[in-house]
């Protein structure tokens, strides 16, 4: 383990050195040899055209980055810098703490993973009222896996139309929707999944979801600034700049709940991260339960998959015991990326802004990969980091 002089303080950083193309501003704060990281943040902001973002990294539980780059607003009189306390949108990084949620439930003997969803939100147990029985067998795990046996197409989102088909129209989309696999063999994303997972979350606990993640994550792990997002955003957040049309219209974000509505700081998030691998002294699920976090899902289209999806996040097996974890989010106006390494790295980023949809992909793939990249660069000198928060 890596160690820092325990008397070591972050220290403030103004703007990068110039390079070939002009740097964006930064402030925040890091330990030293954070270079690599800043580098590939310039990197990323200046290739796809970021206004602004936030980035912050643990090792081990400890701090050592949490900055802020570019705008946070720019207008035509003046700009707004970023700052490392934004609250922003997370969108799809928000399914992880959906499914962190559920597995708190179940070690509070208040929810079973493995039981329909449908019986346990109370709605009609009769196979006849469904264009497909099936539906009665799929249990709330594989809603969290992503694997209910339905396809969800991404380009017509029902959580996307005027009005989202969850969670107010569930019992009736649930009614008419066809599966095209048998629960638990097909793996397919869907916002819907973690919209259902939510209602069950709520059903079994007796609170409202938002209450409930505030009371038995957030608050355990030091978070402050979770919140659900709006549609105009609220004072602490910054402009999201949307790739084409507004990042202001046609998100019903208190319909989208656990799927991708909550906003968070980058600092917040690795503090989520951080206490998920029990780093730093906060612990917020059991051994048994991080395990079943990233279990591999029983279909054999996931068996010899190195990569596949979780419960809520997806993950990268690196020996029996060693995992690698991670979840993107993307909505207008918003790209964002969390990433847990088994090698004790917690590192996240948050853009206000998106890049145009044919090389979205390829955006997320090098952002994570110069973020990794540059993590694996960094050689902490001997000594004790400095705490975390």
């Amino acid at each position: 383990m890596f160690r820092m002089p325990v008397l070591l303080c972050l220290f403030c950083v103004g703007v990068l050195q110039a390079s070939a193309q002009t740097p964006v501003a930064v402030s925040g704060q890091s330990l030293p040899g954070m270079e690599a990281l800043d580098e590939a943040m310039q990197s990323l902001m200046q290739n796809n055209g970021y206004p602004g973002g936030t980035l912050a990294v643990a090792f081990q539980g400890r701090l050592v980055l949490n900055k802020a780059y570019g705008l946070a607003k720019s207008g035509v009189f003046s700009k707004t810098p970023m700052q490392v306390d934004q609250r922003m949108r997370i969108a799809s990084m928000s399914k992880l703490i959906t499914a962190v949620a559920a597995l708190k439930a179940a070690e509070q003997g208040k929810l079973d993973l493995d039981q329909p969803f449908v019986k346990l939100l109370g709605f009609p147990a009769n196979p006849a009222e469904y264009a497909d029985p099936r539906v009665l067998q799929i249990t709330v795990r594989q809603l969290l896996q992503n694997h209910a046996g339905w396809t969800i197409d991404r380009a017509k989102d029902p959580m996307f139309e005027r009005t989202p088909a969850c969670p107010g129209s569930a019992a009736r989309w649930l009614a008419n929707v066809k599966l095209d696999a048998e629960p638990g063999q097909l793996y397919s994303y869907g916002n819907i999944n973690f919209c259902l997972a939510q209602q069950v979350i709520e059903k079994a606990t007796g609170q409202k979801y938002v209450d409930f993640v505030k009371t038995h994550i957030a608050a355990p792990a030091g978070i402050r600034s979770w919140e659900f997002a709006t549609l105009r955003g609220k004072d602490d957040e910054p402009e999201y700049v949307s790739e084409n049309g507004s990042a202001y219209s046609g998100i019903d974000f208190e319909s989208l709940g656990g799927a991708g509505a909550w906003t968070s700081t980058a600092a917040d998030y690795v503090r989520f991260l951080s206490a998920l691998r029990n780093h730093g002294g906060r612990s917020l699920l059991s051994a048994a339960s991080f395990a079943q976090l990233y279990g591999r899902p029983a279909a054999a289209a996931s068996a010899g998959n190195p990569v596949y999806y979780g419960l809520g996040v997806r993950a990268r097996m690196l020996d029996a015991t060693r995992v690698n974890l991670w979840h993107s989010g993307s909505l207008p106006g918003t790209s964002s990326l969390g990433l847990s390494y088994a090698s004790g790295w917690n590192i996240v980023v948050i853009f206000n802004s998106r890049v145009a949809g044919p090389d979205r992909d390829q955006a997320t793939g090098d952002t994570d990969r110069l973020l990794g990249q540059a993590a694996g660069k960094i050689r902490l000198p001997p000594g004790e980091i400095a705490p975390l928060w």
